[in-house]
C-alpha cells in the first residue's frame, strides 16, 4: 500500500509518523476516559485523521524545538562555552547558523571551502545579515543543488526530513505527555482507579523529550552543514548565479 505523502520522504517522516503517534495517543486517551461509551467507533472515526494530526503539526516550525533544545544545552550540555566564558556560535544561533558555518569552514575545512564561503555565503549577506535573509538564502541554495545535482539535493532534502521529523516527534510528544496526564488525573478523580501503567508512560514520554531536546540542535547544524557542502560541490553554479567569480556561461556549460 501506498501512503500518501507530501514531499516523498519528508512526508513520511515529517508529516504521518508523527501524526500517527499522536493519533495512538489519542485513541488511548479516548479508550481510556472514563465515560467514553463506544471506544470502537471512536477508534474507526480517528484512524481516517492520522494524516490529518501529522499535518497540523507539520504547521508548527521547527524553530520552537530549535530554540528549546540550545536553551536545554546551554543550561545543561557540554563543550557550548569557549574559553573566554561566551557560548560557541552553534549554541546560541538561529537557524542557517551563518557564523557558525563561517567558523567550521575557518577551522576545519580545506582553504577552498573558506573561499567558497567568504566569497559567495557571507558577501551575499553581510550587507543585509539577518535571520529571515540568511533562512530565505539557505532555502534557495536547496533548490539550486536540487536542480544542479539531484543526489546532492536528495542529500540536502533528507537531512531537512530528519529534523521535521525530530521536532513533528518532539511536539507530539508534549501533546501526547499532557494526553496521558489527563487521562491518569481523570481516572483518578472519576473512578479512583490510579494505573501505574500511565506512570510509566509518562516517565518514557519525559525521557523521549529530554533525549530529544539534547540532540535536535546538533542534528539541525548537521542540516545547515550538509547545505553549505552541496553548494560547495555545485560551487561555480552559485559563483555564476550570484556573481562571485563566475559568468553564465559557466551555468550553460554545466547543464
Amino acid at each position: 500500500m501506498t501512503i500518501p505523502t507530501i514531499g516523498r520522504a519528508r512526508g513520511v517522516f515529517g508529516i504521518f509518523v508523527p501524526g500517527l503517534f499522536l493519533l495512538a495517543n489519542l485513541v488511548v486517551f479516548i479508550c481510556l476516559f472514563p465515560w467514553t461509551e463506544d471506544p470502537v467507533l471512536s477508534l474507526v472515526l480517528g484512524l481516517g485523521f492520522g494524516y490529518l494530526a501529522g499535518v497540523v503539526l507539520r504547521l508548527f516550525s521547527a524553530e520552537p524545538a530549535d530554540k528549546w533544545s540550545a536553551a536545554w544545552l546551554r543550561k545543561f550540555g557540554a563543550g557550548c562555552r569557549r574559553s573566554d566564558g561566551t557560548f560557541e556560535w552553534w549554541a546560541t544561533e538561529r537557524f542557517p547558523y551563518i557564523r557558525w558555518i563561517g567558523e567550521m569552514s575557518r577551522l576545519y575545512l580545506p582553504p577552498a571551502a573558506r573561499r567558497f564561503y567568504k566569497d559567495v555565503w557571507e558577501k551575499t549577506l553581510e550587507e543585509r545579515f539577518d535571520d529571515r535573509l540568511a533562512f530565505k538564502f539557505v532555502n534557495f541554495c536547496k533548490v539550486i543543488v536540487e536542480a544542479s545535482n539531484e543526489s546532492s539535493g536528495d542529500e540536502c532534502y533528507a537531512a531537512e526530513a530528519l529534523v521535521r521529523y525530530m521536532s513533528g516527534i518532539l511536539y507530539a510528544l508534549i501533546a501526547s505527555f499532557f494526553l496521558v496526564l489527563g487521562t491518569f488525573v481523570l481516572r483518578w478523580l472519576c473512578c479512583g482507579d490510579v494505573m501505574p501503567s500511565l506512570l510509566i508512560v509518562l516517565i518514557a514520554y519525559s525521557v523521549a523529550i529530554c533525549a530529544i531536546l539534547s540532540k535536535f540542535r546538533f542534528v539541525r547544524t548537521k542540516e545547515s552543514e550538509t547545505v553549505f557542502a552541496a553548494c560547495f560541490a555545485n560551487r561555480k553554479r552559485f559563483e555564476a548565479l550570484l556573481g562571485r567569480g563566475g559568468t553564465d556561461e559557466t551555468i550553460s556549460d554545466e547543464q
